[in-house]
């Protein structure tokens, strides 16, 4: 398992300067696994992001289990990002991707240029969930534990429904 995790970070790590180049104003950046669940952790605090992400028996994998979820969120955005620009390539009559002869760039130019910003939305519909989610637990703490329950998953129960929420009002 520890393997794993170093292997993401050093995947991450490469990845680091390519993102940097690639820098959009307009595009949310999209970071790695890692690198998210880092900026999660810093925004909710180590309890809560136990709490959101759960742990093992010995409450230390909380972090693993996170860099893993966020692992899967790219794969499936990645995936999705494929399916929209086969789509619109097919669309468009003589284009690269209805001819069969895409040139280099074309199509995964799009795939690239739409899946970081799936994961730069997603990234920040998790932080902004996370956030709203400390705040309700402070400041309103009975609705909080009656709406989420008062067991240590209550804050993780909330930064998924609030993010999920908030995904499908922006979709």
């Amino acid at each position: 398992m520890i393997r794993r995790i170093a292997l993401v970070a050093a995947a991450g790590a490469l990845a680091v300067p390519a993102l940097a180049a690639a820098d959009n104003s307009d595009t949310p950046q999209a970071k790695s696994p890692a690198q998210q669940c880092r900026a999660l952790q810093r925004t909710m605090g180590n309890g809560p992001f136990a709490g959101a992400y759960g742990t093992n028996d010995n409450r230390s994998n909380a972090f693993g289990k996170c860099v893993s979820q966020q692992a899967r969120d790219q794969r499936k955005n990645r995936r999705e990002a494929v399916q929209e620009c086969r789509t619109e390539a097919a669309a468009q009559p003589g284009s690269p991707g209805n001819s069969g002869n895409a040139p280099k760039g074309g199509i995964g130019q799009c795939v690239s240029e739409k899946a970081k910003q799936k994961n730069g939305e997603d990234q920040n519909a998790t932080l902004n969930a996370a956030k709203t989610c400390k705040r309700l637990r402070r400041d309103e703490p009975q609705q909080f534990a009656q709406r989420y329950g008062a067991r240590a998953n209550a804050f993780g129960k909330c930064v998924s429904s609030t993010a999920r929420a908030r995904h499908d009002d922006e979709s």
